[in-house]
């Protein structure tokens, strides 16, 4: 399998590889997410010690780690315990050739063996010390990593200032895995997949609707309950942030509705929803100007696919018996709009120095042939209403305002869309001179829309259809290597 992107994590660790002395690096992110595949990526052509620290039980463990030993000094090796694991571990870096040591899923190790964590703290402090080494812990369980690397009374804190966290592959990047589907299904395949090495992978086919439902929409689908077997292995209890999940698919965004829809308390939802954000399963918004508006969205692809479609209409896996599919469809169409917004963020990211991005939601006045209406007491009449993505640029000391308008739908975008944008971007800020607006269509625009765009305001209206994000995406990886994957979507 041919590795994709990661560029900027390599060039990071390649540096960290070429300081003549020892160095270590953390390396954490959710599962899935490719932290191993890039580690040996990475390995290729160098001196490795690569333990896979998984198993349920201290045998399991010891006998992974024999194999380890074993492939590297080309001899039969057999611990019995740990402290004999640390003479042959000190025994691998005695060479004039620079030695990495991978310890892959590091707390699975911790669980079994906690004094790991203060016979590495001897190791890192005298042992490597003396030779040339780099060491790297890789985990997925960022809680577990985290308290074992930064919590002051644990031994190995302050022993890793290189901490990498291993995020989802932005669009440009992931397209790459979908060579033989058009812009339209590889917009929809990363919908899904949301940036995950391994979802692309199986999603990659000659039928992008045959893979979904053959992953997803039969009892027996590959990734059915991934989603679930995921946060069971990260989060406990599970099924409390479970019920908050289903509680934001349905609608209930902010934290008094969370709490209402759940039963669980507002301290403890808390709690559970600040795990979920550090998992980048879940995501804050604040619409732009609002502090206290605060509301919380699913971010991660599979599971807003799972939680927004499969939970909400399961029951038809069972009774659809020919084409399950198009039993889905209405569904996955609605899924894939909401989605297409957050895909959307990346081409204003991409394109622009933004110091904030996010959506705007509020009441705006109702306009009848262009005049607002009123009710009897006089005032305006409003109605609620939002832009899809709205971004703060700052341009020769002033800032510059991007809205935008995502339609992932089979109508052509026309001029009203155009006008619709517009007047509620009225509504977000008055002052009009700093304003620059976006559509992005799945369809397409209409010519009337087309000539609007060339007139209007010196090019002040973007157009971009499919095809134009595509050559965005392939020009983007040429021009910079990589994406710029530390900048939050979500501010």
């Amino acid at each position: 399998m041919v590795f994709i992107g990661r560029r900027r994590e390599l060039r990071k660790l390649e540096n960290l590889y070429s300081v003549k002395e020892s160095v270590t690096c953390a390396i954490y992110g959710r599962r899935r997410v490719g932290k191993t595949s890039l580690i040996q990526e990475f390995s290729r052509n160098k001196r490795v010690l690569f333990f896979t620290t998984t198993g349920s039980t201290k045998e399991v463990i010891l006998y992974n780690l024999s194999l380890s030993l074993t492939k590297f000094f080309e001899e039969e090796v057999k611990l019995t315990d740990f402290f004999d694991f640390m003479k042959f571990l000190r025994a691998a870096i005695q060479s004039d050739e620079k030695t990495v040591i991978v310890f892959d899923e590091f707390p699975f190790l911790v669980k079994e063996f906690p004094d790991i964590v203060a016979l590495l703290q001897v190791f890192i402090d005298h042992d490597m010390k003396e030779s040339d080494v780099m060491l790297i812990l890789s985990g997925s369980s960022m809680g577990t990593m985290k308290s074992c690397l930064n919590d002051g009374d644990s031994p190995l804190f302050m022993r890793f200032p290189v901490q990498m966290k291993i995020t989802p592959l932005s669009y440009p990047e992931a397209r790459l895995f979908h060579e033989g589907y058009s812009e339209e299904d590889r917009v929809k395949a990363y919908a899904i997949a949301g940036g995950v090495p391994m979802y692309h992978n199986l999603l990659n086919g000659k039928n992008l609707e045959e893979r979904i439902e053959d992953l997803f929409l039969t009892p027996s689908g590959l990734l059915g309950s991934e989603a679930t077997n995921v946060l069971s292995l990260e989060l406990k209890p599970w099924d409390s942030y479970e019920k908050i999940l289903l509680s934001i698919s349905n609608g209930n965004k902010t934290m008094d509705e969370i709490v209402q829809m759940t039963g669980l308390s507002k301290t403890y939802c808390q709690g559970l929803i600040d795990n979920l954000v550090m998992l980048d399963v879940v995501a804050e918004e604040l619409p732009l100007g609002r502090v206290r508006k605060k509301s919380y969205k699913i971010i991660d692809g599979l599971f807003s696919f799972y939680y927004n479609v499969i939970m909400r209409n399961e029951v038809l896996i069972t009774i659809s018996q020919n084409n399950v599919f198009e039993s889905f469809r209405r569904a996955i169409d609605t899924f894939y709009g909401r989605r297409f917004e957050d895909i959307c963020r990346q081409y204003i990211l991409g394109n622009n120095a933004c110091r904030w991005i996010g959506r705007w939601w509020g009441s705006v006045p109702v306009r009848q042939n262009g005049i607002i209406v009123r009710g009897e007491d006089g005032r305006p009449v409003t109605e609620n209403t939002d832009v899809d993505i709205v971004a703060l640029t700052a341009n020769d000391g002033h800032d510059d305002m991007i809205l935008c308008e995502c339609k992932f739908t089979q109508r052509i975008a026309d001029v009203r869309v155009a006008e619709e944008l517009i007047r509620r971007g009225e509504s977000v800020r008055k002052d009009d001179r700093n304003k620059r607006y976006v559509i992005f269509s799945r369809s397409g625009f209409a010519d009337s829309l087309v000539r609007y765009a060339e007139d209007f305001r010196n090019g002040r209206l973007e157009l971009v259809d499919l095809e134009t994000f595509g050559k965005w995406a392939e020009n983007f990886l040429k021009e910079s290597g990589c994406f710029d994957i530390d900048y939050p979507f979500y501010l």
